[in-house]
């Protein structure tokens, strides 16, 4: 729940997580979605059982007003640093929002779906799987994992054999990296994932479709790999 202390303009964008805004003169109204809305002091936000998709974002007018670090208010939550003093919010903390400058709306983001076809370059490691097993892992429709989180998406299908050794000399990693690990369970690597890994790389997801993959419901979403071009 979000209580406006002040008015201001908000959009929301990303998942479908059935919100709505509590007005004195609507009542509780259904907040479309990447459309700039205006509250008024005292109302409420609220989100409700998920429709599509499992992480929204919200934009406020002016932004919140936290310090920059590395020139970005954001937060690190695994490093624990920056945004609302580098932890996640709790009930009772106030944000105070910055200066307006214009009317807040949110980029488009690709629509949320249960199952989800996304494009892959394959390698920079596909050397070290058998031509049988590259085709099993384009082949095969994976389950998102439980386990999955905004460091990695864990997929669930058979089991993926290296041709070599299941480890590598650490190396620079990307959103969208497939890694490869000696389970055989392929993890896609996401936006609070790790700069490097040690395991080899089978594809890499193009970037264009990392938030498709990143609004997968745990447990339930389906995702397929195609090769691009």
């Amino acid at each position: 729940m979000l209580r406006f202390l002040a008015a201001t303009r908000f959009a929301i964008a990303g998942a479908d997580l059935g919100a709505t805004l509590e007005r004195a003169d609507l009542g509780e109204w259904r907040v479309p979605l990447a459309t700039s809305v205006f509250a008024r002091t005292g109302n409420v936000l609220r989100f409700g059982a998920p429709v599509r998709g499992c992480r929204a974002y919200i934009a406020l007018g002016g932004g919140v007003d936290v310090p920059r670090r590395l020139g970005s208010r954001s937060t690190d939550l695994p490093g624990g640093y920056g945004g609302y003093d580098g932890r996640p919010l709790r009930a009772g903390d106030r944000l105070s929002l910055g200066w307006l400058a214009g009317v807040p709306g949110t980029t488009p983001l690709p629509d949320a779906a249960d199952e989800v076809t996304v494009r892959v370059v394959l390698g920079p490691q596909d050397d070290h799987f058998a031509p049988e097993t590259l085709g099993r892992f384009l082949a095969s429709e994976w389950v998102v994992g439980l386990d999955s989180d905004r460091a990695g998406c864990r997929l669930t299908g058979p089991a993926l054999e290296h041709a070599g050794p299941p480890e590598i000399e650490s190396e620079g990693m990307v959103p969208g990296s497939v890694q490869v690990p000696p389970d055989g369970r392929p993890i896609v690597m996401l936006a609070d994932g790790p700069t490097t890994g040690g395991y080899p790389k089978i594809a890499t997801v193009v970037a264009g479709d990392v938030a498709r993959l990143a609004q997968l419901v745990p447990g339930s979403g389906r995702v397929r790999f195609t090769v691009e071009g």
